[in-house]
C-alpha cells in the first residue's frame, strides 16, 4: 500500500475492505474483525484514525509497537485456523500509522477460540449461524464439493438406467457389467453413489480413477484447454490407456503426496503381422495396415484418419523405426514406407 492509496482509503471512510480504529481497544473486537476479513475478501485495519470522523489522530512509536505486537499474538493464538498478517507503518502528516493488512483466507471458515464465525457485511461485520453459509465457506476454500453430498431417500433404483447405459457406452465403449465391475461399484467409484449407498448430487480412489474420475488441480487451464485442444474429455485419458494396455500399475502414495503411474514393457505385443479387422486394433497396428493399405501415406494422412495428433503419429513412428518393424525407403517428400517382413 502506497502513501497516496492509504489517504484516499482515510478520505473514503470505512468499507467492506477498511476498518478504522483509533487504538487497539479489546482483544476480542480486533480479532473478530480479523476473522471477518479472513473469511470475506480480505481487507485492512488502519490504527491511528477516528473511525467516526476519519481524523488522523495517529500513534506514539511506543503505541505503534504494542499494538504490532498484540495484533500478531491475537492472530496467533485466538483465531483458528491461523492467519497471517502483513503490518506497515506510515507518517501522514507528521503522525504515524499503523496498517495491518489481513488477506483473504484459504482454509475458510475462519473462527474466534469461542468457534464464532464472522463475515464482513459492508463497513460491519456480522456472525454466521446458517450451516448453509458456513458450508458455502468450506466450499470456497475447496474443501467440501456439494455434488459429492448424499441425497436423502434416495437408492440404485432412482437411477435412470437408460441415461447410465448411455455414458458407459461413450466414456468406456461398453456397459460397466460387461467389464467385469459391479454396477453399485462403478457408481460408488464414480462418486454418483455414496458409500452409504445413496445418490449423490453429482466424485478419488485409484479405482475411480480407472473409471474415469478427475480431479483438476488447475480448473482454469483445464477449462481453457478443453476448449482449445484436441479433447476427448475430461477423465478418458486413463481409460483409453487402460483399454490399449492392460499391464499399466497405478499407484496413489498418500504419504508421500504423490502418484505414480507404472507402464509395463511387453515385447511381444508389437506385432509385426497386419492386422485389419476388429475396433480392438493398436494403434501401432493400424498404422501399420495403413502402410501395407498405401506405402506413401503421410505423416498427416495418419494423424487425420486416426483422429490423433501429428505428435503422437510421429512417436509411434519412431517407435516402430527403433524396433525394426518399419524403415523409410527414399526421401521425405517422395519415398515410401516400407515393412520389414
Amino acid at each position: 500500500m502506497t502513501e497516496q492509496e492509504l489517504l484516499k482509503a482515510i478520505r473514503c471512510g470505512e468499507t467492506s475492505t477498511i476498518q478504522f480504529k483509533e487504538q487497539f481497544t479489546t482483544t476480542r473486537q480486533v480479532v473478530e474483525e480479523m476473522v471477518a476479513f479472513s473469511n470475506s475478501r480480505g481487507g485492512r485495519i488502519i490504527f491511528g484514525i477516528a473511525d467516526k470522523s476519519g481524523e488522523i489522530i495517529g500513534l506514539a512509536y511506543e503505541e505503534v509497537q504494542r499494538i504490532s505486537h498484540e495484533i500478531s499474538t491475537a492472530a496467533n493464538d485466538q483465531i483458528r485456523p491461523t492467519v497471517f498478517l502483513e503490518t506497515e507503518t506510515f507518517e501522514i502528516e507528521g503522525k504515524l500509522v499503523l496498517v495491518v493488512t489481513v488477506k483473504e483466507g484459504v482454509n475458510k471458515p475462519y473462527k474466534d477460540l469461542s468457534g464464532q464465525v464472522w463475515v464482513k457485511q459492508g463497513p460491519d461485520k456480522r456472525r454466521v449461524t446458517e450451516n448453509r453459509e458456513i458450508l458455502s465457506l468450506f466450499h470456497q476454500s475447496g474443501s467440501y464439493f456439494p455434488d459429492d453430498e448424499p441425497v436423502a431417500e434416495t437408492d440404485l433404483d432412482n437411477i435412470d438406467g437408460r441415461a447410465l447405459e448411455e455414458y458407459e457406452r461413450r466414456v468406456y465403449g461398453t456397459e460397466g457389467e460387461l467389464m467385469n465391475i459391479p454396477q453399485e461399484e462403478l457408481l460408488k467409484n464414480l462418486h454418483i453413489l455414496s458409500a452409504s449407498g445413496k445418490l449423490t448430487l453429482a466424485g478419488l480412489t485409484v479405482e475411480a480413477i480407472k473409471s474415469g474420475r478427475t480431479y483438476r488441480r488447475n480448473p482454469t487451464i483445464a477449462d481453457f484447454c478443453s476448449k482449445i485442444m484436441k479433447y476427448r474429455g475430461i477423465g478418458s485419458g486413463i481409460v483409453r490407456v487402460m483399454r490399449e494396455n492392460e499391464h499399466i500399475e497405478l499407484n496413489s502414495d498418500e504419504n508421500g503426496n504423490q502418484f505414480r503411474a507404472i507402464v509395463y514393457r511387453d515385447n511381444k505385443a508389437i506385432e509385426k503381422s497386419i492386422s485389419t479387422g476388429g475396433a480392438s486394433m493398436k494403434t501401432s497396428e493400424r498404422i501399420l495396415a495403413m502402410i501395407a493399405e498405401k506405402p506413401t501415406v503421410t505423416i498427416r494422412e495418419m494423424a487425420e484418419r486416426l483422429d490423433l495428433s501429428r505428435r503422437a503419429i510421429e512417436e509411434q513412428m519412431k517407435n516402430l523405426k527403433k524396433n525394426g518393424i518399419v524403415k523409410r525407403v527414399g526421401s521425405l517428400k517422395n519415398g515410401q514406407w516400407h515393412i520389414v517382413e
